[in-house]
């Protein structure tokens, strides 16, 4: 081919009608009604796309911080991992109802990118306009690292980078600077600094072995690494402006509560790698740990080894090539040197997240392979060789084949008539007239097989419809829509339902779930100190009490309606998951109910910034007892007593189990086998009360069923520290509750239980009393509130906004320092008794990160500039 437009184009296009094709026949949207939602792309990146597009038209000022973000928190480091792909421009241009269509054509496009930039880099890099390079570019952008993580769509944007990387490091390998290397691993950076943080190890481990044979001594080995640390250098400095604040902002989340022990052992038996190079091998449990998704074309696995056995090759080449390929093979096995590419945090699902560097690694060294067989002819003894090590491979996999549960027997067959089709085509290479006829039988030979691959391993993934998304959003949306329009004051919203765990994010209310890799550790450990789930990278406020719905501001509290009609009420079990029962919201006051839920509102709820006479800001608690917390608290804020006390139940009941006389570390055994077995007690609480229960990780909440009354407790799982349940609420008079316990295990363990009582009207005095001091919050957007109290008074100025050294405070013009309470939350000395107080928001290092990279811009352009002008 003649034109390099053509072959770039062709690149493009067929990657995108093989998957617009597959889409297609999967009716994902746009092409109809299902999606590519699944997983983690429709649990996380899905409500995170809907806050980007709210967040660019409404409110720019959460791009820095958002109160939609759990209790509130710095959106910058999410924004630098989840959200800095240029193509997430395309969610702008469609509504929200649209949305799961559009995340259709972002993906489609990522694919055909790949392709485009790989045949960017082959015909720069080879001097090569031919079929070729479109046959191996479709092998790039259909490699089974992509397919298997196409759903981790925030991550293909290194695909597309990497040759453009890759083509600016080997210009600057012969010349003192590279812009392209610059400029693309500088938007590589800014886009995603977790896989960039991957291409550097390689472009570095690259530089380091492949630099000897260009250099006479080792002076000018040094000279030219120091000329790729400068470039390296230049590209940092210019992302400065967003990598600073979010290392920063790291400081905080990830790094602070991720820990790893380095254990010096291989993970896997390495040969297991072998059989990801059959298609379709890639299924729903090699997400969690399975092996590395290596798939290429038989095209490339053949000329990858034939690179190595052909004495056409130089031996330096071969000594590098193998040094690094071993290097790479090693660190998808050893568990050290696959911490090291993971930025020392072993992944949590998704392993070996750089094996698409690898992918990209074996198609480069293959097309080498393969322009040496074009253009020198096939040496017949490199081409056994070859044969016979991919031979040996198969039947490896043959008789193993119970160890690769991902493969079926058809997907093995079709391996071997792609790799047998392959070998013979290029075996007849001599006798077909043309190199033009070959190119093209290979590639669609390899266009087939990539096709297949896609085919095979997606069909192993089940997908959400696209009206589930677009069905839950309208449906919150229809419920906190009313709120924005009644109450334009700052307030957070409870529910006791989700559809994903950042379902604030989608629907712009101030929820308390999230669920986000850039989730601080102060919010996160507060959740499970009083009571809640939490984990690393998520909290969910399913488990809240009255106390902990007034003190955060939860002024709103979203439930199912109990009364919907049969089919309202299977819509919303089939979009939603029912997380936790509250039946004290009947305390609250009904506002709302529509055809799936209802609304109340807590008319205890303080506001976001008030005052109080705060006495002890780091409750000293038992560990793991979030009921001696929740009353320290309390105490803390000037309650008097214990709002929360212990209640014993009584008149306890067997049934099919040995009788028991306390439910708190009761065993239950079964007598007959086949029945299931029953305990049970009865609970009063006093009138205006709420009955809450603990339970901690080691109770065995999948394999019991608790009823009080007969309403089944549902509780969110999994939960690493104790929780407290509400399983009971009474109104003017006392109440009694016969609370059962059931298994259909032979014998169980119920390890810590014990039941609690809020006393309401205690709750209600302490609440009214805080807000007697009138204050007014004026929120202009995320990131500046002003607090205007009505009287003086020299009483400590709270809030509920997570603490983050980015948050100032003035007062009477002055800046003021910031506390924290209860090692989470920002408090503010007032003893000149002043009105009114500000809160400002600003990422810490964003400022620093904008000085370095606009002086690096200009410093570098000028530089360019006087170059040029001199030459």
């Amino acid at each position: 081919m003649k034109s390099k437009k053509l072959v770039y184009f062709l690149s493009f296009l067929i990657p995108l009608l093989i998957v617009s094709g597959y889409f297609i026949f999967r009716s994902f949207a746009p092409f109809g009604s299902s999606s590519v939602l699944t997983v983690d792309l429709g649990q996380q990146y899905v409500d995170f796309f809907a806050f980007y597009k709210h967040a660019m038209l409404n409110d720019p000022s959460s791009i820095l911080y958002s109160f939609q973000k759990a209790l509130g928190g710095n959106m910058l480091g999410t924004w630098s991992y989840y959200l800095m792909s240029p193509l997430n421009l395309i969610f702008l241009l469609f509504p929200m109802k649209l949305l799961p269509a559009a995340i259709g054509i972002v993906t489609i496009l990522k694919y055909s990118l790949s392709g485009l930039t790989f045949s960017i880099f082959l015909v720069h890099r080879f001097k090569e306009k031919s079929l070729s390079v479109i046959t191996f570019s479709v092998s790039y952008a259909l490699m089974g690292w992509m397919v298997a993580n196409q759903l981790n769509l925030l991550w293909l944007d290194a695909v597309i980078l990497l040759p453009l990387i890759f083509l600016g490091l080997e210009k600057l390998m012969h010349k003192k600077w590279s812009p392209l290397f610059i400029i693309s691993m500088a938007a590589m950076l800014m886009i995603n600094y977790y896989m960039a943080y991957m291409i550097a190890i390689f472009t570095t481990l690259y530089l380091l072995l492949f630099t000897i044979p260009l250099v006479k001594s080792f002076t000018e080995y040094l000279k030219h690494m120091m000329r790729y640390i400068g470039n390296f250098l230049i590209a940092v400095l210019l992302s400065a402006w967003i990598t600073v604040p979010t290392f920063i902002a790291l400081q905080n989340s990830k790094v602070a509560y991720s820990s790893n022990e380095l254990k010096f052992k291989f993970e896997y038996n390495p040969l297991l790698m072998i059989g990801k190079f059959i298609n379709g091998s890639f299924d729903f449990k090699q997400m969690p740990n399975g092996t590395p998704n290596l798939f290429v074309a038989s095209l490339v696995i053949f000329a990858f080894i034939y690179f190595f056995v052909s004495p056409r090759t130089s031996k330096i080449d071969k000594i590098l090539s193998l040094g690094l390929t071993a290097f790479f093979i090693l660190s998808m096995c050893f568990n050290p040197l696959d911490i090291f590419w993971h930025a020392f945090q072993l992944p949590v699902w998704y392993s070996y997240r750089f094996a698409y560097i690898f992918s990209f690694w074996m198609i480069v060294i293959a097309y080498k392979a393969y322009l040496s067989i074009v253009h020198e002819g096939l040496n017949r003894r490199a081409l056994i060789i070859s044969s016979g090590i991919i031979a040996l491979g198969l039947l490896y996999i043959l008789v193993n084949l119970s160890k690769f549960e991902y493969l079926s027997t058809d997907a093995f067959t079709f391996g071997v008539i792609y790799v047998v089709a392959t070998i013979a085509l290029i075996s007849i290479q001599d006798i077909i007239p043309t190199v033009r006829i070959l190119q093209l039988g290979l590639l669609i030979l390899v266009s087939g097989e990539m096709s297949l691959n896609l085919v095979n391993s997606l069909n192993n993934i089940s997908y959400l419809s696209s009206s589930d998304y677009t069905k839950f959003a309208q449906m919150t949306e229809q419920s906190t829509d009313i709120l924005k329009q009644r109450d334009h004051n700052f307030y957070r919203v409870g529910k006791t339902f989700q559809r994903s765990k950042n379902d604030a994010l989608t629907a712009g209310y101030n929820g308390g779930s999230n669920f986000s890799s850039t989730l601080e550790n102060n919010v996160s450990k507060f959740y499970g100190d009083m009571g809640n789930p939490n984990g690393d990278a998520f909290v969910v406020y399913t488990n809240p009490t009255l106390f902990t719905d007034s003190l955060l501001g939860f002024k709103y509290l979203i439930t199912e309606n109990p009364f919907a009609t049969k089919s309202s009420n299977t819509i919303f079990n089939t979009l939603t998951n029912l997380n936790t029962n509250r039946p004290e919201l009947s305390a609250y006051n009904l506002i709302d109910r529509n055809a799936y839920l209802d609304t109340y509102q807590n008319q205890n709820a303080l506001p976001l910034v008030f005052r109080s006479n705060l006495k002890n800001t780091h409750p000293k608690y038992q560990n793991d007892d979030p009921i001696t917390y929740q009353n320290e608290l309390a105490n803390s804020f000037g309650m008097t007593g214990n709002l929360l006390t212990e209640i014993s139940p009584y008149d306890f009941t067997a049934e099919n189990a040995t009788p028991v006389n306390s439910l708190n570390n009761a065993i239950i055994n079964k007598k007959l086998l086949l029945k299931k077995a029953y305990i049970g007690a009865k609970i009063k609480i006093k009138a205006h009360s709420s009955l809450y229960m603990t339970i901690n990780e080691q109770t065995p909440v999948r394999d019991i069923s608790i009823t009080t009354n007969g309403v089944k407790i549902k509780q969110f799982t999994p939960f690493k520290h104790s929780v407290i349940v509400n399983i009971g609420n009474s109104s003017n008079h006392t109440k009694i509750f016969d609370m059962n316990i059931s298994t259909t295990k032979q014998n169980i363990w119920l390890s810590s239980i014990k039941f609690y009582q809020l006393n309401q009207q205690k709750l209600a005095n302490w609440a009214a009393k805080i807000k007697q001091d009138s204050v007014k919050i004026n929120q202009t957007n995320s990131t500046h509130i002003v607090a205007n109290f009505k009287h003086q008074d020299n009483k400590t100025i709270v809030t509920s906004i997570p603490y983050d050294s980015g948050w100032h405070a003035e007062i009477k013009n002055k800046t003021v320092p910031i506390h924290k309470w209860a090692n989470t939350f920002i408090y503010v000395n007032n003893p000149g008794g002043a009105k009114t107080v500000k809160f400002s928001y600003r990422p810490q290092g964003l400022l620093l990160g904008i000085v370095i990279s606009c002086i690096t811009l200009i410093i570098t352009l000028t530089s360019t500039a006087i170059v040029r002008r001199r030459k």
